[in-house]
């Protein structure tokens, strides 16, 4: 039994709420699996942006609480694009959370009246370099 299907499995019921760790342990724990792994899988499918902690420590489905992941794609007038499995989101400038071209973003959207999907960049989920080359220029009055 692979701990982060059975919670995924749990998560996508109609009548799942958003539940703590303990309790989600205390689902699964009939199924014959331990609490470290629950915990392990539930770190494993946040870090992937399946699952969200919204409040107070409770995990609900990304899909559930508009959030989604994607590839971030930028635009030198300052705007961007999040390409996810949901469609493309519109990023507007200063809501792109320090993301660079290709990183896999986690992005919470909401319908937008001027586009289809407008949104903001949670965090970036991974980076698509671990490398940044940088000038550095000093400017201004010296002392």
């Amino acid at each position: 039994m692979d701990p982060e299907q059975e919670i995924l499995r749990l998560m996508q019921r109609k009548d799942y709420r958003p539940s703590s760790a303990r309790r989600i342990y205390r689902f699964l724990q009939g199924r014959g699996i331990k609490r470290t792994e629950v915990e392990r899988a539930l770190a494993s499918l946040e870090e992937s942006g399946k699952i969200v902690r919204v409040r107070k420590g409770k995990y609900d489905l990304s899909s559930r609480v508009n959030l989604a992941q994607g590839v971030f794609h930028p635009h030198p007038r300052g705007y961007a694009f999040v390409l996810s499995d949901i469609g493309d989101i519109f990023i507007p400038p200063g809501k792109s959370n320090g993301a660079l071209p290709g990183d896999e973003v986690l992005v919470r959207f909401y319908e937008s009246g001027k586009r289809n999907r407008e949104g903001e960049v949670l965090r970036v989920v991974k980076r698509k370099s671990d490398r940044i080359v940088a000038c550095i220029e000093k400017w201004g009055k010296r002392k």
